[in-house]
């Protein structure tokens, strides 16, 4: 799995654009990938591209960003506009009370007298009037009222005692008349009680028994919004509407309605308005009520809860919080990348390691077959035998050492990289090659002091702490600010409307405004709660101020000491270059002389190991000048770039120096 570097260059500059910026998820279940690189040599930004696509650590980073952002989220839901709604019926039977019962019962009792009464005195009228007609028709023993016979036993005496014909034919026509007259209104009394009875009759059959149950229903609708903003002040408009109904189980309310006479006609007054009268059922008579009500609340908090500065700090410093958190992924990506770098160049060293040793072995296989041949000429004797073989094993068991330590980078580098492998033999090798060592008077010529401070500006972690310092401030303001005594402000004003029968006839009856305020006084006389919430406050303050200031100093000492060792690492390297180069000759001279006898075989196994011994060096230096020229674009903070579009990594970003002031 080979790429070209500027190939794999566009693609970090893909993975940290997208996956590490701020609106990348990842999915819902991790698995970390297979792969199997078999004898493939992976390259190290290839490398690089698969830890920021697949390193659970930098995967967890990126879900505490998306954490502090829901986190973010529900804090900023106080702010939300919130409706609620409400919908309740509540009915209920109970029994009356037996005074009400008695009372029911009295009111029929006394209906059915006046039944009776009216009845009976109907029954008395029209015997009455049936004598009247009788008497009128001429017979003499008919009964008729007294004050009917007094009337007409006087006019009879006038009747007898007049001698004029005319005189006695007009009294003659009164009497008539007066019986006439008589008749007529005991007619309509006797029609008027008919009436009265018939109706009594009806209004007790309709009032029923009496009720010994009553039932009672209420409804409620209610709908309100409610606000808090950011300053304290909360608001909250509303419209409610209600209905209640009482009556007797089993009845309903009664109704009025117009009298009719005999021809279907309402009757009026003498004053023209129309006679009514109130048909009863038995019920309450008690309408429906229903009632409807508009309006808003406001609560201003005067003291405690007052302000953004009191209300709006916890969603203030949750955005502190999530951009803290995509500082610590950006300095999390950092991490990852020079974790990789490190595991990458052990792997490649340890790659390299190996091949140095088996290039011993293969001399001290050499060296052992030169000592067999001298041997047989007995040019040295028997006993060399043992020390060539002693060369050649101990050749052999470093470079077993080197296998083993091999195997182990293989894995060290697929478990940086966030990547499974089947087994060692199927774990990543390093392409390579180690990068050239910078000139020494390019590196002296960067200003570590302005190194240190650019690091202090670019840095993710630093920026990370300061930002969670003022988050901690911001809290720690609003702590101080919640010492003080609660007084709150609340106002109230709305229109009501009342009806019966329907919701219609409510809505059409307004009134207003109504208005109400009130205020809400609350001290704690001890107050511990909230100093102690000040306390804990100031201490987080004080405590990530610590540890911003001494990461600042290590970032400080880092950058120093990481331009100090390189310097070193550069120079030893230079040393071991010379050093390495000047074995190499005097190895193949000693076999040379060895074979000519003019060495000794301790000289020839002495050399071939301080050749070894010099390669190593060299590569141990290669590999130090690597790890360091990463370590110090970590340590400045000029690994990753970072920009409005995320960030990138450039292809030189682990293999050259970071630019800087010169001295």
């Amino acid at each position: 799995m080979r790429f070209p570097t500027r190939t794999a260059g566009r693609l970090c500059a893909l993975v940290l654009g997208s996956a590490l910026a701020s609106g990348a998820h990842a999915q819902a279940t991790w698995e970390p990938p297979m792969f199997r690189y078999d004898d493939g040599r992976v390259a190290l930004l290839e490398a690089v591209r698969l830890t920021l696509a697949h390193d659970p650590n930098l995967l967890l980073d990126r879900e505490e960003v998306h954490f502090r952002r829901g986190v973010l989220q529900e804090i900023s839901g106080a702010f939300d506009w919130t409706l609620a709604a409400g919908l309740s019926y509540d009915y209920r039977e109970g029994r009356l009370r037996d005074s009400t019962i008695e009372r029911e019962r009295e009111k029929r009792s006394d209906l059915a007298g006046q039944r009776d009464f009216a009845c009976a005195e109907e029954t008395r009228q029209r015997g009455n009037l049936d004598n009247l007609v009788r008497f009128a028709g001429g017979d003499t023993t008919a009964t008729i009222p007294n004050d009917v016979r007094q009337q007409v036993d006087f006019l009879d005496a006038l009747i007898v005692a007049e001698d004029n014909a005319t005189q006695r034919a007009l009294l003659q026509q009164a009497r008539g008349n007066l019986l006439d007259e008589a008749i007529r209104q005991g007619t309509e009394g006797v029609g008027e009680l008919a009436e009265a009875c018939t109706d009594l009759a009806d209004s007790l059959a309709r009032l029923g028994a009496a009720p010994e149950e009553e039932e009672f229903a209420s409804g409620r609708v209610n709908l309100q919004l409610s606000k808090l903003f950011r300053s304290g002040v909360a608001l909250t408009p509303f419209l409610e509407a209600s209905y209640e109904h009482t009556q007797f189980k089993g009845r309903r309310n009664g109704f009025f309605e117009d009298r009719l006479d005999q021809n279907g006609q309402p009757e009026v007054t003498e004053f023209g308005t129309p006679l009514r009268r109130f048909v009863d059922f038995g019920g309450k008579n008690i309408e429906d009520l229903y009632r409807a009500e508009v309006g808003f609340d406001v609560n201003i908090p005067l003291l405690r809860g007052r302000g953004v500065e009191s209300v709006g700090a916890s969603e203030r410093a949750a955005e502190v919080d999530v951009t803290a958190s995509e500082l610590a992924m950006r300095h999390g990506s950092s991490l990852s990348v020079l974790g990789t770098s490190l595991a990458y160049w052990q792997l490649f060293a340890a790659q390299e390691r190996v091949a140095v040793l088996e290039r011993s072995v293969e001399l001290q296989s050499r060296l052992v077959g030169v000592t067999d041949q001298l041997i047989e000429g007995e040019v040295l004797p028997r006993v060399e035998r043992a020390r060539a073989l002693a060369g050649q094993a101990n050749a052999r068991a470093q470079l077993d050492a080197a296998r083993r330590d091999l195997v182990s980078a293989r894995l060290a580098l697929a478990r940086a990289m966030g990547v499974d492998v089947e087994s060692e033999a199927n774990a990543p090798l390093a392409a390579g090659p180690f990068p050239g060592a910078p000139d020494v008077e390019t590196l002296r010529a960067l200003d570590p002091a302005a190194l240190a401070a650019q690091a202090l500006e670019l840095r993710a972690d630093r920026l990370a702490a300061r930002e969670l310092i003022r988050s901690g401030q911001i809290l720690s303001v609003a702590a101080r600010r919640e010492l003080a005594s609660r007084l709150d402000l609340a106002l109230s004003l709305s229109a009501g409307s009342i009806g019966e029968k329907s919701f219609s006839n409510a809505i059409d009856r307004w009134t207003g405004p109504n208005g109400a305020f009130a205020f809400a006084y609350e001290r704690s006389l001890g107050n511990n709660s909230r100093l102690g919430r000040l306390g804990q406050s100031e201490s987080i303050v004080r405590q990530r101020e610590i540890a911003a200031a001494d990461l600042e100093r290590n970032i400080r000492i880092g950058v120093v000491q990481t331009v100090a060792a390189l310097e070193e690492a550069i120079a030893r390297l230079a040393a071991a270059e010379e050093a390495s180069g000047h074995f190499q000759a005097t190895v193949d001279a000693e076999i040379e002389k060895l074979g000519l006898g003019a060495s000794t075989l301790i000289d020839a196994i002495v050399t071939e190991q301080q050749k070894t011994g010099a390669d190593l060096a060299v590569l141990a230096a290669r590999q130090q000048v690597a790890t360091l020229l990463a370590q110090l674009r970590f340590e400045t903070g000029t690994l990753v770039e970072w920009g409005d579009g995320g960030g990138s990594l450039p292809a030189d970003a682990l293999t050259s120096l970071p630019a800087g002031e010169q001295q």
